[in-house]
């Protein structure tokens, strides 16, 4: 699938450096064909300025190629970020908060240290979080329901908000909701300061992001899949993870693709007699069954790949259907299976 280099970053690091270079590619800013409406008159004063896009475009993808298949990382970031800057502030209508958040995240691995980087990634998150819940907290229209009431009730018109909303005096039903986003959201914030509580915070992380989808029908350009990829960031991957799967020729075929499937190979499979059940040896904490899977699923590079993807690809009317499957995929976060 690709080269991975061994020993040069933590495997979570290393994902979150495969996949925050994907989403430029499904950014409709790096097909246009003229500068526009830019925040500087420097820009305007370009006489090539059809040039100046294409050399923005060639750099993003040069970049992508460096980072995606580990040829120079940290080059490629710094290529993508600067082609990105310089987009958003010579087209007003391509900045966008999530692109500036892709900015961010590109900055914070450049600048990735072993000691630290790990950390500056999480923080990146906390502030994302926390920041958003303070802003809504001091929003008049946040703290009377004015906001979702005009979101929900006139904006998309969503029918069951409308219908429920008029059997409840005083926009009771706007405020409640606008207080448990804002709840959740600087709940997050908090719960993600403890390691203890990491898989919970993003589960009620993924379902926030994914419930605001399925209600607007909408995948919030690539802002939902940005941060998804940073909540890899509390996710690190065991020492050591022994895969005792029963043979078959599902097992078969696993263990024949195995480098598709886990190219950082962390997961060691090993087939025993059908009749036996699956086990999961996880830095020595063993699974079985449905829990065995679960982890499985977890630490397998390939799932966060087609995770992104589905998410960045066209919904054409019925992007409902991601926040639907990613409200679904958001339990495996959740450590409801007990451990042998």
């Amino acid at each position: 699938m690709f080269t991975i280099k061994k020993n040069q970053y933590p495997v979570n690091i290393d994902l979150i450096f495969r996949l925050i270079v994907i989403l430029p590619l499904f950014q409709p800013y790096l097909f246009r064909t003229t500068l526009q409406l830019t925040f500087f008159d420097f820009f305007n004063t370009i006489h090539h300025p059809q040039l100046v896009v294409w050399t923005l475009a060639g750099m993003i993808i040069i970049g992508v190629l460096l980072t995606f298949f580990s040829i120079a990382p940290r080059l490629g970031c710094a290529f993508i970020a600067f082609g990105l800057f310089i987009t958003m502030v010579s087209c007003r209508p391509c900045y966008s908060d999530s692109r500036f958040y892709i900015f961010s995240l590109l900055l914070l691995l450049i600048l990735y240290q072993k000691k630290y980087g790990i950390q500056l990634l999480r923080l990146q998150v906390i502030v994302l979080y926390f920041g958003s819940g303070i802003n809504k907290l001091f929003d008049i229209d946040w703290q009377t329901g004015q906001y979702i009431h005009h979101w929900l009730g006139y904006k998309l018109n969503f029918l069951m908000y409308t219908e429920l909303s008029k059997r409840l005096p005083n926009l009771i039903l706007a405020q409640f909701i606008s207080w448990m986003v804002i709840g959740i959201e600087l709940g997050m914030a908090l719960l993600l300061t403890k390691k203890a509580y990491f898989r919970l915070a993003i589960w009620l992380g993924i379902v926030l992001h994914s419930i605001s989808v399925v209600i607007a029908n909408h995948a919030f350009g690539s802002f939902v899949a940005a941060v998804l990829i940073s909540y890899i960031a509390f996710l690190e991957w065991p020492r050591h993870m022994f895969l005792y799967a029963p043979e078959s020729k599902i097992t078969r075929l696993l263990v024949k693709h195995h480098k598709i499937i886990d190219p950082y190979q962390k997961i060691h499979m090993i087939l025993t007699p059908s009749n036996t059940n699956i086990i999961l040896d996880l830095d020595h904490k063993k699974y079985t069954g449905i829990s065995a899977i679960q982890q499985v699923i977890l630490y397998c590079p390939i799932f966060y790949f087609l995770i992104i993807l589905f998410a960045l690809v066209p919904g054409f009317g019925y992007d409902w259907i991601k926040g639907a499957v990613l409200i679904l995929i958001s339990f495996l976060m959740l450590p409801v299976f007990r451990t042998k």
